[in-house]
């Protein structure tokens, strides 16, 4: 029995798919932990996931963070926001995360960004509470 470990080949966009879709059911299973099916799948996923991560794979979520034009996301599209200030963008949701192996961009996010509201003349509409 040989201590090296044996590298096995797969293409890379079939590294990515699992690697994507891995991402996606962690992402799931983190908001659905009340359910008992879903903590039941926790473990395997987690599994993966960190097996992944060990490897040199890095999982990229930048929700919630302000967007810059040289961020590696694709747009799905731009929602107005009333609680954002008028003029800031930020990423409200990721649909699929920054994909890096050894610090190398795999693929890019896919991210829906969410914008303050203006009134047309680049000023804050008012809002009534």
């Amino acid at each position: 029995m040989s201590s090296q470990k044996d590298a096995i080949e797969i293409a890379q966009d079939v590294a990515i798919t699992l690697m994507l879709e891995t991402w996606r059911l962690w992402q799931t299973i983190g908001k659905l932990e009340s359910q008992f099916n879903m903590i039941a799948l926790r473990y395997p996923i987690k599994k993966i996931k960190d097996a992944l991560e060990s490897s040199g794979c890095k999982f990229i979520d930048l929700t919630g963070q302000s967007y810059d034009t040289g961020m590696a996301v694709d747009i799905i599209t731009t929602e107005e926001d009333s609680l954002i200030k008028s003029g800031d963008i930020i990423i409200k949701e990721m649909v699929s995360p920054i994909i890096l192996w050894d610090d190398m961009l795999l693929s890019h996010g896919q991210v829906i960004l969410a914008k303050g509201i203006t009134d047309g003349k680049g000023t804050d509409k008012e809002q009534t509470v």
